[in-house]
Parts: C-alpha cells; sequence; structure tokens
C-alpha cells in the first residue's frame, strides 16, 4: 500500500478529498492494531503532511491532527520512545480542547493517564483518570466511564487503596451492559478482589469470565490475563497443584499467539513453584521476568517494582538473606518513586521473615503488626507457605509484651510511612 494522499486520486472536489484523508488517518489506525507500528506511522504522517494541500476550517483542521496525534502517539509508544509519545498525547488533548470534542478529550486523557503508569507516576495517572471520569459522566456514555473507572481502579489499587479499587471497579462491572465490555470490565474486578483478600470470590468470577471468553473465541489477551488471575486466587487459597497447571497453560497460550513471554504471566508460574518447593526453578523464572522489565528502559517502571519484590521470596527460601535485602531495597525505592505503595504491602512478609532470620525479632514484630491490616496476606495461604508460617515460628520465642508492643506501633503505619520505615530498616 502506498503512503500518500496522492495514491488516492488528489479528487478536486473538497469533501471527497477529506473523506479520502480520513481513510488514510484510519489506515494507520488499523495498521496500528495488527502490528504494524512502522506504516501506521508512515500513513498518520502523510496526512499530517498532506494538510497543506486541504482548505480546512480551523475546526476541522484541528480535528483532523488531533486524531493523528492521538494515534501516532500509540505508535511511539510501542517503539519505546516515551517523551515523544507525551508530547504527541497532549498536543492533541490541546486541540480536542479547542474544538470542545469532549468524547475524544476523554480518551486523550486516559491514554496520557496510560502514559503516565508506565512512567511510574501514578498520582498524574489518578488525577487524569478524575477528569476523564467528570467528563464522561457529564456525556452520560456508559462505555467511556467505564473504560475510564476500570483504569482509576487499576491505579487505586497499586496506590494501595486497595478498598477503593474493587469499588470503582464494581461500579465499571454495574454500569456496563454490554456483554463482551462487561467481561473487561470483570477482569478488573477479579484482580482487584485478590487485593482485598477475597479469593473466593475473584477465583468464581474469574473461571465465569474465562469460559464465557473462550466460549466466544474472544482475544487471547483479555484471557490471558483473566486466566492469570484465577491461577493467583488458587495459589491463595493453597491450590497450588491447580494454581501452577493453569498459569502454565496460560503462559503457553500467550507464547503460541504472541511468539514472546509475557513478564507478569510468567511470574504466577514462578510463584506456584515456590509454594510447590521448586525454589530453583521459582528464582529462575523471577530473574528472568526481571531481566525483561529491565529491558525496557525505565527505571521508573513500577511492573519492575513488584517483580524485585517477587525476586525476595525465593532469595529467602534458598537462604540468600543478603539478595532478598537487595531486591527489597531496589523494589522499594521505586515504589516509593512510583507511589505504587501494594508492593509495599507484598513485600511485608519477606521483610519481616527477613529480619527475623537475622535475629531482629522485635523489628520483625513490627511489621508482623502491619501485616495485620491486609487481609490480602493475612488470609492468602501462599504468603503463609512461603513466609508467614515460619515467622510465626521464630516470633513466638519473642517475649508477650514486647511483641504486642512492636506490633501494636506497626499496624498504626499506612503504606506511605511503612515504606519509608522499610527502607530504613534495610539499609
Amino acid at each position: 500500500m502506498t503512503t500518500t494522499l496522492a495514491a488516492l486520486g488528489h479528487p478536486v472536489e473538497p469533501q471527497a478529498r477529506l473523506l479520502n484523508t480520513w481513510i488514510l488517518a484510519w489506515q494507520g489506525v488499523f495498521l496500528h492494531r495488527i502490528g504494524q507500528a512502522g506504516q501506521a506511522r508512515l500513513r498518520l504522517t502523510a496526512v499530517l503532511d498532506s494538510l497543506a494541500e486541504l482548505l480546512l476550517a480551523a475546526q476541522e483542521r484541528h480535528r483532523l491532527e488531533a486524531f493523528v496525534y492521538l494515534h501516532r502517539a500509540g505508535d511511539l509508544m510501542t517503539d519505546r520512545q516515551r517523551d515523544e509519545t507525551g508530547r504527541e498525547l497532549r498536543r492533541s488533548l490541546a486541540l480536542y480542547q479547542e474544538i470542545n470534542d469532549r468524547w475524544w478529550m476523554i480518551h486523550c486523557l486516559n491514554a496520557l493517564g496510560a502514559w503516565e503508569m508506565f512512567n511510574g507516576q501514578l498520582g498524574q495517572a489518578w488525577e487524569l483518570g478524575r477528569q476523564a471520569l467528570q467528563i464522561a459522566q457529564q456525556l452520560g456514555d456508559p462505555k467511556t466511564e467505564t473504560v475510564t473507572l476500570e483504569r482509576m481502579s487499576f491505579v487505586a489499587e497499586h496506590r494501595g487503596a486497595t478498598a477503593e479499587g474493587v469499588r470503582l471497579a464494581r461500579e465499571a462491572v454495574a454500569r456496563q451492559s454490554d456483554p463482551s465490555l462487561r467481561t473487561v470490565a470483570l477482569g478488573r474486578l477479579t484482580f482487584a478482589l485478590l487485593a482485598v483478600g477475597e479469593f473466593e470470590e475473584s477465583v468464581t468470577l474469574a473461571k465465569e469470565a474465562v469460559a464465557w471468553r473462550e466460549n466466544l473465541h474472544r482475544h487471547i489477551r483479555g484471557t490471558a490475563f483473566l486466566s492469570n488471575t484465577l491461577a493467583r486466587g488458587l495459589l491463595h487459597l493453597g491450590r497450588f497443584d491447580e494454581g501452577l497447571a493453569v498459569a502454565q497453560t496460560t503462559v503457553q497460550h500467550w507464547q503460541d499467539a504472541y511468539g514472546f513471554e509475557q513478564p507478569f504471566l510468567l511470574r504466577t508460574v514462578a510463584r506456584a513453584f515456590l509454594a510447590l518447593g521448586n525454589e530453583g526453578e521459582a528464582d529462575r523464572l523471577i530473574q528472568r521476568t526481571v531481566e525483561s522489565q529491565r529491558r525496557m528502559g525505565n527505571e521508573n517502571l513500577f511492573a519492575l517494582a513488584g517483580a524485585l519484590v517477587d525476586c525476595a521470596y525465593p532469595a529467602l527460601a534458598l537462604g540468600d538473606l543478603n539478595e532478598t535485602g537487595r531486591t527489597l531495597v531496589e523494589g522499594l525505592r521505586m515504589t516509593q518513586r512510583s507511589e505504587a505503595f501494594q508492593f509495599t504491602c507484598q513485600s511485608l512478609p519477606a521483610a519481616a521473615l527477613l529480619l527475623a532470620s537475622q535475629n531482629r525479632l522485635e523489628e520483625a514484630a513490627f511489621l508482623n503488626g502491619a501485616i495485620q491490616r491486609y487481609p490480602h496476606l493475612t488470609r492468602s495461604r501462599w504468603y503463609a507457605t512461603v513466609a508467614l508460617d515460619r515467622l510465626a515460628e521464630l516470633l513466638a520465642s519473642l517475649p508477650a509484651g514486647l511483641r504486642s508492643a512492636a506490633e501494636e506501633q506497626g499496624q498504626a503505619l499506612a503504606l506511605p510511612e511503612m515504606t519509608a520505615e522499610l527502607l530504613a530498616l534495610l539499609t
């Protein structure tokens, strides 16, 4: 396919030329969706280059430019050109604001929110989501409301506001009557439920949603992440063999479909191996995910923080206390930068067991007090198996009065303050 407006015939009629320009722009969008980012960028750039040939009113010109900048930003993101991506998205948003196209403003705000999340700026992502939701509610558009609520749920959960994450996810499900879109919202809810320790409900909903998607042969991406949530729910319930089987099948399906490993899915396989006592394989797989995330070249990528925290658990099981502390500190520093405080929560059992293994029992009890705030940890058979059962054994030798006082202090701290305390204890 050619990449110039001239190839479409340059009809004399202005409306026909405008239509052909929009066709070229949509070609770029569809090329991006089938993975041809380079060709997509050529199409979209050709549209911008052709604008001088079109005699357009300012509003129509801005609409076309805004559309191109928004979708070209997606191609730039695919090629890891993050700064340029942000500039394109901001240009698009400013143009849509100028012509007061509120429907497309929502999409720009959500895209900018995703970009900020990738850069580890969850506070900025939350604010952009809040703005998008306000506009979506004014328009009364349930589809854009649902998408925005899902994104805000994700951000809330990762910032440690897990109950708010569940509330937003439930609202997204309730507002969507379209079965396909409702299943997407269910995927967000199933994962949010894990973060508040509602493992049975998560597993039940995930099974239903996976079966529905498979019956309709829906896209593998959404099904894979739902299956991954199912696997994690099974691990939290102590059904380790079943969780491993689901996780391995999910990784293989992704590999078959896309030709590469998805790090987050692979980490679930590693978690299953660890719970089943295969510490070496768990460590090998998690190290592979860390290497994959580092290749992204983004020091603020909060997914790397999660991978580093996961590294601490097999390191503990292998008796490598230095490596346990090192990975926890690196992960917690990233957590602090990105405000992804849910990873602080996930680090608590490993950090507490590390300190207890070093005979720092009062400090371990302090962290155990913090652990009691989070049902995600206290109800989980996975955390019990890999850390908390052993922690309880070690803390049993601490005098009851000392232990109670230390735990009370730990229980009083929220996750942002606890992040700073953890870093002080581990460095």
